[in-house]
Parts: C-alpha cells; sequence; structure tokens
C-alpha cells in the first residue's frame, strides 16, 4: 500500500509539472490598452500582447468562491487593472483569454481581515 501511495504521488507530480511546462501566461497591470494590442506591466518587465476576434474576456474574481460572474468584455479593461493573460500556442504574443482579476472584498475589508488574521 505504501508503495502504491509513493508511485501515485509521483505521478500525480510528473503529470502537474507537465501541464505547468506548457502554461502560457502574462500577469500584471494594464497600462495601455486598444482593440488591436493591451500592455502589461510585471514587476520591470513590461509586454505587449495583440488581441484578436478569437481573444475571449473573462472575470476572476478573488475571495468568491461560488456563484461568480464569470462573463467580461473589451470594455471593462481600464489601465490600471489586474489581469492575467492566457497566450495562444501557435502565436506566443497574441492573447487566447483575458482575465480580470478583481477582490470580492473592499480594500477596507481586506485590511480589516489581514490584521485580524494576526
Amino acid at each position: 500500500m505504501f508503495k502504491q501511495s509513493i508511485v501515485a504521488f509521483v505521478l500525480l507530480v510528473l503529470a502537474s509539472s507537465l501541464l505547468h511546462a506548457h502554461d502560457r501566461a502574462i500577469t500584471g497591470v494594464v497600462t495601455k490598452v486598444d482593440r488591436r494590442n493591451i500592455e502589461v506591466k510585471s514587476g520591470q518587465t513590461t509586454s505587449t500582447v495583440a488581441l484578436d476576434s478569437r481573444t475571449t474576456y473573462r472575470k476572476w474574481t478573488i475571495g468568491k468562491l461560488t456563484q461568480q460572474d464569470r462573463d467580461s468584455r473589451f470594455e471593462d479593461l481600464k489601465i490600471g487593472s489586474r489581469v492575467r493573460i492566457d497566450l495562444t500556442e501557435d502565436e506566443p504574443v497574441t492573447a487566447k483569454a483575458v482575465w480580470l482579476v478583481q477582490s470580492f472584498f473592499k480594500e477596507t475589508e481586506y485590511v480589516h481581515l489581514k490584521n485580524s488574521a494576526r
């Protein structure tokens, strides 16, 4: 039983690392956006990614686990928005999906929760 558990664990780690190796995404803050391109700053790096008719727009609300409305539109993107951009496999500079990252908590609620956790 112990050997089977070890083998299952090793296979799980290998499978997750292989899947993670193909993860092509950019995460950061929008610095410029128009219908054809989005510019995202992540740390000291700024990346420009092309947008096209195949690009989908989704919402990801942090802190809300259920009943999320994930639909979003291009018009929801604004300078200063936090995003995660999934890139296409064949065109590394073209966005497959743009995830608009939002917080479920208001800033004051987040500070209160953070302070009460100490």
